[in-house]
């Protein structure tokens, strides 16, 4: 069993990691969907053209501030840069395909569509960076 003062050093860690990680978070996604309203509106691309670059861009910033601050890890780089790839082409697919869905199907404005589908992500996301990729 755990005891009373482990466990609540425990917990200030998973608290101050998720506090980092929220914080990654909103910049990676200011980033992202302020991206794909550049790209879309002012550059005429197609929505999800647009997405795709947006999530590009904002892995590499998610990838780096949460390697180096959020949690701190001084793993082997290329191991997690090759998971955090996989996890990426994941949540690409499913961002697309839910951003389509929900404009295309559900006649929902692209830029809502795109948030609902960062806010379903987000969910999953700190569990694997935490258990798999950066392992804390």
């Amino acid at each position: 069993m755990i005891t009373g003062g482990l466990r609540s050093i425990i917990d200030k860690t998973i608290i101050r990691q998720a506090s980092k990680y929220l914080i990654t978070g909103i910049t990676a996604a200011a980033a992202e969907y302020l991206l794909v309203y550049i790209l879309t509106e002012l550059g005429g691309f197609w929505y999800i053209a647009s997405n795709t670059a947006a999530l590009t861009a904002g892995f590499w910033i998610s990838f780096l501030l949460n390697r180096y601050w959020s949690f701190k890890s001084g793993g082997r780089i290329t191991r997690q840069l090759a998971l955090y790839f996989m996890l990426f082409v994941f949540n690409l697919g499913f961002s697309n395909l839910v951003v389509w869905l929900l404009t295309e199907k559900a006649g929902m404005h692209y830029l809502l569509s795109k948030a609902a589908a960062m806010a379903i992500i987000v969910m999953w996301n700190f569990a694997i960076l935490r258990k798999v990729i950066y392992k804390t």
